[in-house]
This record gives C-alpha cells, structure tokens and sequence, in this order.
C-alpha cells in the first residue's frame, strides 16, 4: 500500500495564494495596459479552479479508477508488448488517498521514446524523462 496526505493546511495556503494571483490579475492590467487582452481575471479563475480541485484526493483515486478501467485487464499500450502497470484506488478522502503498491513497474526509456513523442538519449528505466 501506498499512502498520500494531503498537508492539513495546503488548501488554506494554496487559496492566499490565488487570492494574491487574482488581485495581481486585476491591478496588472491597470498598471501595464498591452496585459488587457490576456484577460488575467478570468485565467486565474480558471486556473484556481484547477488548483483547488487538485488537492481533493477523492478525484485523483476516481482518475486512477478510471485510467485502469481504460486501460482494461491487459494493461498493454500502443497495441505493443509493453504492459503498464499502476496503482489501483483502495480508499479515496477528501485529504486521504491509499493506492495499491506496484513495485517493478515501469515503462523502458526506449519504449517511450519509440511509441511516444518525447526524444531522449537516456536510457533505462524511469531515468532522464523529465
């Protein structure tokens, strides 16, 4: 098993901090008028409902659900021999998530690269993507 908390202020702090994005967005274009046309309010609006629907773990234990019903029974991707293997949701809560433990799991470099978009010299497993 694997265990993810989330931090018991982490909401309140990130909230301060997109109330300080959002003033900024609004005095911004005041100050420089050429930032008008970016609509700044209503990117951080949209923007801080992405953040804070982030730090409910229920959604990430539903998108984990649901990437491994997608993906089905077989787990294989790009219609190739390669299997993805990833956690499955044992328990979803608002600031609580636990996922299965998969250990060895990993996708070859090459694969990635080869079936996937990114360019790497790396190899290996897991190293040098980012």
């Amino acid at each position: 098993m694997a265990v993810k908390i989330a931090h018991p202020r982490v909401e309140e702090s990130i909230k301060m901090d997109l109330e300080l994005m959002r003033v900024a967005a609004i005095i911004l274009p005041v100050l420089i008028p050429a930032l008008k046309w970016l609509s700044l309010p209503a990117e951080v609006t949209l923007f801080s409902a992405m953040m804070l629907e982030q730090v409910d773990l229920r959604r990430e234990s539903v998108n984990l659900a649901r990437f491994r019903e997608n993906f089905g029974a077989t787990g294989k991707a790009w219609g190739g021999g390669e299997v993805v293997r990833f956690p499955g949701p044992v328990m979803g809560k608002r600031g609580v998530l636990v996922e299965e433990l998969v250990s060895d799991a990993c996708i070859p470099i090459q694969t990635l690269v080869t079936h996937g978009r990114g360019k790497t010299s790396s190899s290996g497993c897991g190293g040098g993507v980012m």
